[in-house]
């Protein structure tokens, strides 16, 4: 999106929360607050932050979702939980989602592993472009605080190379 045309955008949005009433209550939400303009945030007479969800929320959730389906045994809940430590709810449930869906419509899979979420979680995690394995990348999982061992089985590179990468 070039420039101008963002403009215009933001323009039209600041536009039509002013032409509002006052007795209009506005709720908005967003995963990218820092590329919203500030003049979007004076319209705002409070914020609310939340945090990304901890590995026991995670773990919780995955296990809640999974146990909806009859078919999903086995499967490493806390490797998953540790492996999503920079998704949020959402991004969690396409991943829980897109790994069933993977199987069973795709491969045709009776039994569901945690290898079909480890897939969707590398996809995530390096925006489907496996070439994009930098060391910056690198450094970005491990300043997130993964370890060693789960960028090697996020990525597949020998933990000798990343220890040598970094």
């Amino acid at each position: 999106m070039n420039w101008e045309l963002k403009k215009r955008v933001v323009n039209t949005l600041l536009q039509n929360i002013d032409l509002l009433s006052d007795e209009v209550f506005v709720i908005a939400a967003t995963n990218h607050q820092d590329l919203l303009d500030k003049a979007v945030w004076r319209r705002f007479k409070t914020s609310i932050y939340f945090k990304l969800p901890d590995f026991h929320m995670r773990s919780q959730y995955i296990e809640k979702e999974l146990a909806k389906y009859s078919y999903i045994n086995k499967i490493d809940i806390h490797k998953i939980a540790n492996l999503t430590k920079d998704f949020n709810f959402s991004q969690l449930h396409d991943v829980l989602i897109k790994a069933i869906k993977t199987a069973v419509f795709h491969e045709k899979k009776q039994i569901i592993t945690t290898n079909h979420f480890m897939k969707i979680i590398k996809q995530y995690t390096f925006l489907f472009n496996d070439a994009n394995l930098e060391s910056t990348t690198l450094n970005e999982l491990k300043n997130k605080g993964y370890t060693l061992r789960e960028i090697n089985e996020l990525t597949g590179i020998p933990k000798s190379t990343i220890s040598d990468r970094f």
